[in-house]
């Protein structure tokens, strides 16, 4: 990215509980999707930010989505969604923008923090509270046709994992 500053779209959601996290992702093909501040709390609705720089739902309906990431295509988003009310309740979900279809891909992991897509489009990982070491990174196919398994499991609170492009 080259030029000056400039603003897009918003006002974007973000999360003041400490991590300061905005609640957006950008695709490699520059789809840009995030969740709009709406003043209705957690509620939100999923937006795509349109070239002229306005804001479109993507059709998705409103809720307590928490740090979406598109998929390398821009053709899915996976979003932890606030199952339960309480702060650690969320499962991962992925969201087909064309088919307009939700795959719910865990019950009851208290996924958290950011989701992180494969180079190829192919797996999910993502971090997961833990009671015994706080939280430790998980590894799931997108396709939702395998348990999730542990990648990074150590005795400290794991967070921010990052994938490298190959």
């Amino acid at each position: 990215v080259t030029g000056d500053p400039q603003a897009v779209g918003g006002p974007v959601r973000y999360n003041p509980g400490g991590s300061e996290t905005s609640a957006f992702a950008m695709a490699m093909t520059g789809a840009l999707v995030y969740m709009p501040s709406t003043g209705r709390g957690r509620i939100a609705e999923l937006a795509w930010l349109e070239d002229e720089g306005r804001s479109e739902p993507v059709g998705a309906g409103a809720n307590d989505y928490r740090s979406p990431s598109l998929d390398p295509d821009g053709r899915r988003v996976a979003v932890h969604i606030n199952s339960g009310g309480g702060p650690g309740d969320n499962d991962l979900w992925t969201y087909d923008i064309g088919t307009k279809n939700w795959s719910r891909l865990t019950r009851g992991l208290r996924t958290s923090t950011q989701i992180i897509w494969s180079a190829d489009g192919q797996w999910l990982v993502y971090v997961a509270d833990d009671p015994a070491t706080g939280s430790d990174v998980w590894a799931l196919p997108a396709g939702g046709n395998q348990q999730p398994r542990v990648i990074v499991k150590t005795p400290f609170a794991d967070r921010s994992p990052r994938l490298s492009a190959d």
